[in-house]
């Protein structure tokens, strides 16, 4: 199996191919990470010219054409955020800055809960209405800044695999660090291990053809706003939540929103989405399958 490495979206992109010539593979690999160059011009709120980060500069009144894959995400995001109750978000860009100076010493924790409460009556105050027929975004009511970081990884990972289907790769997988994996072949009876890890369980479980994505405050500490409250303070149900779909878009997004979520609000969620084949979750360090698609059942 060959592989190679990338930094791209503030995280490591690792991919591993199963292809017969090592030529092409570097050809593979260089035309895929240069597509997720590409993107992170285009939807990182880190680069001042982005898509992302003029539509955030944006006053009243204006208009803004965007480019497709702009336009797609967050159309994406706009479904995925009336579909999760709200907390699938992408206009937290301003509660990241404010966590991302507490974690650098910048603000103190009084200063902190002072500046996402008007971070929060910003964004309750600012609109933005994405044309459902083309590429344009209106501003109605400016305040609003934009992060991606819950839907692109998953969307770049998504956005490479005309790459790989092209240069008919017998099998691949693309990593995003450890919270999304994106897995194919074209053989369906071939399958990719995939380990389930918590405190005190792990689970080793088989995949294809599907991504699987991992959300949640064990490891990475209390970074998932939750856009109803404007607040990381809240204590989930769960310590960490696993969720495989058929694309990387939705397993990315429905991580970090059912890790806000209860199991009867994750239930509702489901029953409208039929990309999710299984939702995994650790509680206390022990990890359970919380529903899958071959028993279309939930456990509570």
């Amino acid at each position: 199996m060959w592989s190679s490495e990338h930094q791209a979206m503030a995280t490591n992109f690792k991919l591993s191919l199963d292809h017969e010539s090592i030529a092409e593979c570097q050809s593979i690999a260089h035309e895929i990470f240069q597509r997720v160059d590409d993107l992170e011009l285009r939807l990182s709120r880190f680069v001042a010219d982005s898509d992302i980060s003029r539509i955030s500069r944006m006053k009243a009144g204006q208009e803004m054409h965007l480019d497709y894959e702009t336009w797609t995400i967050l159309k994406r995001a706009m479904e995925f955020n009336k579909l999760t109750f709200g907390v699938l978000d992408v206009g937290v860009g301003e509660h990241m800055n404010i966590f991302r100076g507490l974690k650098q010493g910048v603000l103190n924790e009084s200063e902190v809960k002072e500046a996402l409460a008007i971070a929060q009556q910003q964004k309750s105050q600012a609109l933005l209405l994405i044309d459902p027929d083309s590429p344009k975004v209106y501003c109605e009511h400016e305040g609003i800044k934009l992060d991606l970081g819950a839907i692109g990884k998953g969307f770049a990972l998504d956005s490479v695999q005309e790459i790989l289907q092209d240069w008919r790769v017998r099998h691949y997988s693309l990593k995003a660090s450890d919270s999304t994996i994106l897995v194919g072949s074209e053989n369906t009876d071939y399958e990719w291990t995939y380990n389930l890890t918590s405190e005190l369980d792990e689970f080793r479980i088989s995949l294809n053809n599907c991504s699987v994505s991992a959300s949640g405050t064990y490891w990475q500490g209390a970074h998932i706003f939750d856009p109803r409250t404007g607040s990381n303070s809240y204590k989930s149900e769960y310590d960490r939540v696993w969720v495989c779909c058929d694309d990387a878009t939705t397993s990315d997004a429905m991580s970090t929103a059912f890790f806000m979520l209860s199991k009867l609000e994750i239930i509702s969620c489901i029953e409208q989405l039929p990309a999710v084949r299984w939702v995994a979750v650790s509680t206390d360090g022990k990890i359970e399958m919380l529903w899958q698609k071959e028993t279309q059942q939930m456990r509570i």
